[in-house]
C-alpha cells in the first residue's frame, strides 16, 4: 500500500505544476526540463561506538523533471525523479562474520519550493526558498552462500531551507546554482525478514539534518549539473518482536548516505 502512495506523490505534484506552468495569465515566466542523470552512491551505517560496520557504494542511474513559474517575485518549483541500480555491499552478519554481495536500489523522490526572487541587477539574481519533499526507496540486499539477504523499504519527509542564484553570461545561456540543508520530519525503515521466519518490522530512524549542492549551465535547448545530497539517519529506538518462545530487538544504526553526481538533459 505505501509502495503505491509513493507512486502517487512523485506524479501527482508535477502534475499540479504541469498545469500551473501552463495558465500563460498567472505565469510571468515558465521553465520545464527533462534529464538523465548518473550518481556515485555511498551508503555506511555505524555502530553505538560510532565505528564503521558496513558499507555500500556504486553507481545509480536516473530521470528526472522539474518544473519552474514566476509569479513576480513569488517563484514555484517541483522536482520528481526515479532511480535504481545495484552497488556493493561490504558488511557482516549480526554474528559478525564479513559479508560481500550486492544491494540493489529502487526509490524515487518528489520536491516542492516556493521561493523569493531578488533581482539584483539585469544579468543576476537571488531566490531564497523554503519546501518539502518526500524520499522513498527499496534497498534488496542479495542473498549469498553464507547469509541470506532481506528488503528494507525506506520513507522520508522533509522540510528544505535554501538559497538559488541565477548569473545571465550570454542571452541564451544561465549559470545556476543553489545550496541549503535538508531538515527530516519523520522516517520509516520497514524490514522484511519473513524469509527467516519473522514478520515485518518497522522502525523509525531519528531526525537528522543533512545537505545539499548543485551547479550548472541552462541553455537552449540543454541543461547540465552537478550535484550533491547527503542523507542522515539517527539510531531508531529498538522495537521488540516475538519468534517463538525468543523475544528479539531490533533497531536501525546510525545510517548515512553522500549521493555525488551528473544531470544532463533538455530545457523548454
Amino acid at each position: 500500500m505505501k509502495k503505491n502512495i509513493a507512486i502517487i506523490l512523485l506524479f501527482l505534484p508535477m502534475l499540479i505544476f504541469n498545469t500551473v506552468l501552463t495558465a500563460e495569465q498567472a505565469l510571468a515566466d515558465g521553465e520545464f526540463d527533462v534529464y538523465g542523470t548518473i550518481e556515485s552512491f555511498t551508503w555506511k551505517e555505524f555502530d553505538d561506538s560510532g565505528g564503521e560496520f558496513l558499507e555500500e557504494s556504486g553507481p545509480i542511474f536516473g530521470a528526472g523533471i522539474t518544473a519552474k513559474g514566476l509569479i513576480q517575485p513569488l517563484t514555484i518549483k517541483g522536482r520528481a525523479e526515479l532511480f535504481s541500480g545495484s552497488v556493493d555491499y561490504d558488511g557482516q552478519t549480526q554474528a559478525g562474520m564479513s559479508v560481500t554481495s550486492d544491494t540493489e536500489y529502487l526509490g524515487g523522490k518528489v520536491e516542492a519550493d516556493l521561493g523569493w526572487l531578488i533581482v539584483i541587477d539585469e544579468t543576476f539574481a537571488l531566490e531564497p526558498f523554503a519546501g518539502i519533499g518526500y524520499r522513498w526507496w527499496e534497498r534488496n540486499i542479495q542473498s549469498t552462500g553464507t547469509a541470506i539477504g532481506y528488503i528494507e523499504n525506506w520513507w522520508s519527509s522533509y522540510v528544505r531551507l535554501g538559497l538559488r542564484s541565477e548569473s545571465e553570461i550570454s542571452t541564451q545561456s544561465t549559470l545556476f546554482a543553489e545550496v541549503g540543508t535538508k531538515i527530516a520530519i519523520k522516517n520509516e525503515n520497514e524490514v522484511d525478514l519473513t524469509e527467516i521466519g519473522l514478520p515485518l518490522i518497522t522502525v523509525e530512524p531519528a531526525n537528522a539534518t543533512a545537505f545539499f549542492a548543485e551547479i550548472g549551465l541552462r541553455g537552449e535547448p540543454f541543461i547540465i549539473s552537478l550535484f550533491y545530497e547527503g542523507l542522515r539517519f539517527k539510531k531508531s529506538d529498538m522495537v521488540i518482536v516475538s519468534a517463538g518462545p525468543a523475544i528479539l530487538g531490533f533497531t536501525q544504526p546510525e545510517s548515512e548516505a553522500d549521493i555525488f553526481g551528473l544531470n544532463a538533459g533538455f530545457a523548454f
